[in-house]
């Protein structure tokens, strides 16, 4: 991660020689994020969530961000902030409008070109920021 903030802080280095090196390190930043989101609220919903008798592998992220009342696992996460989620993260049932960034990444089969910038980069750790800030405010 080091690596990629002084690439991106330094604009010698912001050229198409670096492309891939900038695509690799961004590749690495993107999935460990969304891994650890994904970790995160599953396990919020696990020891701290409304379900007492949930099972680890039955919990997907898209189940984890349904708005579904069945799928209700959380007691501070709105329905619309597991809306804004999903829009980033996983592709909804009958949606095309999704990002579906978690699955790009993890089974790289759509043209992920353009999906390893500097810029995702941002917006991924923004939302483990987010999930991150959650938490705590439910821990507190």
């Amino acid at each position: 991660m080091s690596n990629l903030l002084i690439i991106s802080n330094n604009s010698k280095l912001l050229n198409d020689k670096n492309q891939m090196l900038i695509q690799t390190m961004s590749y690495n930043a993107i999935s460990l994020s969304i891994g650890l989101t994904e970790e995160l609220l599953r396990e919020y919903a696990i020891h701290l969530g409304k379900k007492s008798d949930i099972s680890r592998g039955d919990l997907t992220l898209g189940k984890l961000l349904s708005i579904a009342p069945s799928n209700d696992y959380f007691y501070n996460i709105s329905k619309q902030h597991k809306l804004a989620l999903g829009y980033f993260l996983v592709k909804a049932e009958g949606e095309n409008i999704t990002k579906n960034i978690r699955n790009q990444v993890a089974h790289l089969c759509i043209e992920t070109e353009n999906l390893f910038t500097l810029e995702n980069v941002g917006k991924i750790l923004y939302l483990l920021t987010d999930v991150l800030n959650t938490i705590t405010i439910a821990c507190i």
